[in-house]
């Protein structure tokens, strides 16, 4: 069986206790499951706190349908995750330029 072209360029250096560095395959898939997880469970959280009767009276009283304030927090926590995001790339691109440099961090 053919290897794909993901598992051709997930080749990792593995070095072996006794000091010998060989190449590996990873062997476990790459899907980004934690990012929707995270997505999800934020998205959930959003909406429960929402629940409550005092937020529900005044979502009622203003004319306000559930379903508009679920695209409001759908589109709130996408921003906030694409926030962090972009945030912890920029703190590893800037890590392994000083790295590169000699820099501790």
């Amino acid at each position: 069986m053919e290897p794909s072209l993901l598992s051709q360029s997930l080749r990792l250096p593995i070095s072996a206790p006794n000091g010998n560095s060989k190449v590996s395959v990873l062997t476990k898939p790459v899907y980004p499951l934690p990012l929707f997880v995270s997505f999800g469970l934020l998205c959930g959280g959003a909406i429960f706190m929402e629940s409550c009767d005092s937020v529900v009276y005044s979502m009622e009283y203003y004319g306000v349908t559930p379903m508009f304030t679920l695209n409001l927090n759908l589109g709130f926590v996408a921003l906030i995750m694409a926030w962090v995001i972009s945030v912890f790339s920029i703190k590893t691109a800037l890590v392994a330029r000083m790295s590169a440099h000699g820099a501790t961090v």
